[in-house]
């Protein structure tokens, strides 16, 4: 019995290394035959450029027989198609298939070329690097095309595929939006601002009233400055023409100054006058919109009679007109 021992040892080992590729591949024969067709297929589609058809095949292919190969031209299908971070993690799947002794060379090729091609993609994976600053930064949810952010992220560069994204920040009643458009290569940072904006203020809001009362003011301390200037010239001119027109009488060479001086005092007076009533006029609006803003107008206040001012301007008479209706 001892002679057949060692035998009996080459036997046993014999018949386990035979039943390990059985295991191995233990599709059927039909199913490496639709395999091979379906791979076979595949590479004409990839060649002839039609690429998510020949991701199709190919993963049909893997799905029947598992293969590093179908799964390395699988990422290569993703990556023409500028899914980048679905192709990385096919790349992995195929790094990741458990070998044996036996398995065909072509699958160790694949699995370094899928290494080889892995750390290509990832030097060209776009990535964008988001961050919140603000009153609001603090507690914001941030969202990546509808999707929630970890907070971790956010700070981090992002791998990931080309394409058109909208990144939004909120915190309570603050909100903030940015679209980005990423292609290979980019390196790209967005800054969101979590700030609150001052509503901007527009006549509707105000009145009518009262943006023209603001109105009349300012022309009105326009006019009130123009006839002071004015004013300012006619009292310098006015001692020197005393002195050369006495009882107001001018010799024919102070005709041209008195003529002169005379547009100017008209100036000053029309500015003034016009000034003063615009003034008066913007302050009333103001204090009428500003007095009757807090309560709706009554039914009785709607039947009284209403007082409209008007600033009116003719060639001798400056001043405001008002008017009940």
């Amino acid at each position: 019995m001892r002679r057949h021992v060692p035998i009996l040892a080459r036997l046993l080992a014999v018949l386990v290394a035979v039943a390990a590729p059985l295991e191995a591949y233990a599709e059927t024969p039909q199913q490496r035959a639709e395999a091979r067709r379906l791979g076979g297929e595949a590479l004409d589609l990839f060649k002839a450029g039609d690429y998510p058809a020949a991701l199709d095949q190919f993963e049909s292919a893997d799905r029947l027989v598992p293969a590093p190969t179908l799964k390395l031209h699988a990422a290569r299908c993703l990556d023409k198609l500028g899914r980048m971070r679905e192709a990385a993690d096919r790349y992995r799947d195929t790094i990741a298939v458990e070998l044996k002794a036996w398995s065909p060379k072509v699958h160790f090729a694949a699995r370094e070329d899928a290494a080889r091609e892995l750390a290509k993609l990832l030097e060209e994976m776009p990535t964008l690097t988001i961050t919140v600053v603000g009153e609001g930064a603090s507690g914001a949810v941030v969202t990546l095309e509808g999707k929630v952010l970890a907070n971790a992220t956010l700070g981090e560069a992002q791998p990931l595929s080309p394409g058109n994204y909208g990144i939004e920040a909120k915190s309570g009643d603050i909100a903030a939006r940015q679209d980005v458009v990423l292609t290979r290569g980019d390196r790209k940072k967005v800054e969101l601002w979590l700030e609150r904006k001052l509503a901007p203020v527009v006549a509707d809001e105000l009145g009518a009233t009262v943006v023209v009362g603001y109105a009349a003011l300012g022309l009105g301390a326009a006019g009130l400055i123009a006839g002071g200037i004015a004013g300012g010239i006619v009292l310098s001119d006015e001692a020197g023409l005393d002195a050369r027109c006495p009882d107001r009488r001018c010799p024919p060479n102070a005709h041209s100054d008195a003529e002169s001086f005379e547009r100017a005092r008209t100036v000053s007076s029309a500015g003034l006058i016009a000034g003063g009533a615009l003034a008066a006029t913007g302050v009333t609006l103001v204090l009428f919109d500003v007095l009757g803003a807090d309560a709706p107008p009554s039914a009785a206040d709607a039947r009284a009679p209403a007082l409209r001012v008007v600033p009116v301007v003719s060639p001798t008479w400056l001043g405001v007109q008002g008017t009940f209706f």
